[in-house]
């Protein structure tokens, strides 16, 4: 499996990565919704994978097809996410003061769709 980095990253699993090309960090939030980031690696192909860790202290997804030798994907904080296939995510991000974005993120090819979105109202329970 061959891995091209789209944002830095260091050999060792504690590694950083840093939002670069293909992290797509959230555009600048309102004072009432958190920052989130997503940096990832691109991943060539679909693996299995593990995520750890909350949304409040931050999450960590790694590749491990080689469970001895796993392979640091990204690093995520400020929001929740989850793995949907082989090699996409999915995970939330603040559109603005009034809803949040469900997003799709593909490790393949390093792009984010936006699947669907959450009116502000849906998230506090206020129908």
């Amino acid at each position: 499996m061959r891995f091209q980095a789209v944002a830095s990253v260091s050999a060792s699993p504690a590694a950083q990565l840093s939002p670069g090309a293909g992290a797509n960090p959230d555009t600048t939030p309102s004072p009432s919704v958190p920052k989130s980031t997503v940096a990832c690696v691109l991943m060539r192909t679909g693996g299995p994978m593990f995520l750890f860790g909350t949304s409040s202290a931050g999450m960590i997804l790694y590749e491990v097809t080689d469970p001895l030798h796993p392979r640091l994907l990204c690093r995520i904080s400020g929001t929740s996410a989850h793995t949907y296939t082989g090699d996409t995510i999915t995970y939330l991000r603040p559109g603005s003061s009034t809803g949040t974005e469900v997003v799709l993120r593909s490790l393949g090819s390093a792009s984010d769709a936006v699947v669907a979105s959450i009116p502000r109202g849906d998230l506090l329970g206020q129908h």
